[in-house]
């Protein structure tokens, strides 16, 4: 399978010479190679990559074999060949051409990213933008299902936020793609935030978003980033009295909010005032739109009229299974005060019977989108979706 990316396919015996060897595996044509090669580059540098990361430290790099069942199409064997892979075509192993000019790996690598954030601004019709980010993680929210259930959809989706909120971030601040040690996947953006160099781990924070909703937004985590660049260049902006912003019982507004820029891969950590960040992005020179109402809105101690939210869709289940409870979740949350559990039962829909499942809302609240991620069990009312927005 071409798209397992957080591990190698096989681990074949250990060489003469005492290194490692795996093989990653490639089932597809040339033909189904060519027609996604943005997402065949990315997929192929993160399989060559991440088993060279198995290996103690000290200890000689293992040999990557790419295993493909024709021969490939020329790009994706340059990508392989600047990755350090070895190309096997059956049994046979394909060298580099005499006279052929490998290309720099840190060339491939930029050439990779870029092309495949400029492929998913063409397929969801956006531009390389915040209000384009926030329309890709709204579109790619539900895609990603299961890893377990299909692989494909699930690495495609986190490689095509990954890499677009990633592009976004080095365009606006600057920065290059690297390969790293630490994280679920090999590469991470390093740019500068004041006077050092910081690690960004776009790829591993969507691995976050799809597993924990809206609390790791990657355009959270672009606005932070740019409200943080734009304070280290502009010191009064650090010095500036945040908004007004009313407190909530759970103190919220003053929270210290930990923003891993490594998205939980480990490594360099800013503890940033979430109440100070918002406002330091809109404060900036190029004001960067919120995905969230103003923190004041959602302290007022009074439940909203059921015209204030609008649900958009509601589905429930795993992966590629999943049934629409949209007028269901509309029924149940007719009354003010209605919360209701989580569950096949009260759902009326079971796609999955005996698996834990999931329920994902979309919808849309005083001009914000938003989305939900609730586990089975969970429960559900109208101030739950409301309180989600100040995640």
């Amino acid at each position: 399978m071409f798209s397992s990316l957080d591990r190698a396919d096989i681990e074949l015996k250990a060489g003469p010479d005492g290194r490692r060897q795996f093989v990653q595996t490639d089932h597809r044509t040339a033909v189904e190679i060519a027609q996604e090669p943005e997402l065949s580059i990315v997929f192929a540098l993160i399989r060559i990559f991440n088993p060279k990361r198995f290996t103690e430290a000290g200890s000689t790099e293992p040999i990557i074999f790419y295993s493909a069942q024709e021969l490939p199409p020329e790009f994706l064997r340059q990508t392989i060949h600047a990755a350090g892979g070895r190309l096997l075509v059956g049994d046979q192993e394909q060298p580099v051409p005499q006279g052929t000019e490998t290309p720099k790996l840190e060339d491939v690598i930029s050439s990779a990213f870029a092309n495949m954030a400029q492929a998913v601004a063409t397929e969801f019709q956006v531009s390389l933008t915040p209000e384009g980010l926030q329309k890709v993680e709204l579109a790619l929210a539900d895609a990603a299902g299961d890893p377990d259930e299909d692989e494909f959809t699930y690495w495609s989706s986190v490689v095509k936020l990954g890499c677009f909120c990633g592009e976004l971030i080095r365009t606006s601040a600057g920065g290059q793609w690297r390969v790293t040690d630490s994280g679920t996947l090999p590469f991470a953006l390093f740019t500068h935030i004041g006077n050092g160099e910081s690690k960004i781990n776009p790829l591993g924070k969507a691995i976050k978003f799809f597993e924990n909703g809206n609390e790791d937004s990657l355009v959270f985590l672009y606005q932070v980033i740019i409200a943080e660049i734009a304070k280290a260049q502009n010191p009064a902006l650090a010095e500036s009295e945040p908004l007004p912003v009313a407190k909530k019982k759970t103190s919220f507004s003053v929270i210290l909010v930990l923003v891993a820029i490594l998205a939980f891969g480990g490594g360099a950590y800013y503890v940033i005032d979430k109440a100070k960040s918002k406002s330091a992005a809109q404060d900036s020179a190029n004001p960067i739109p919120l995905s969230h109402p103003a923190t004041t809105n959602l302290a007022a101690d009074i439940t909203p009229k059921l015209a204030d939210i609008s649900i958009q869709s509601a589905r429930f289940g795993t992966g590629k299974r999943k049934a629409d409870v949209t007028d269901k979740v509309i029924e149940l949350l007719q009354n003010d005060s209605n919360e209701f559990a989580v569950n096949p039962k009260v759902l009326g829909a079971d796609p999955l019977p005996g698996k834990k499942k999931q329920l994902v809302v979309k919808y849309a609240y005083q001009g914000s989108n938003c989305v939900l991620w609730l586990s089975e069990g969970k429960h559900l009312s109208r101030q739950i979706l409301i309180n989600n927005l100040s995640k």
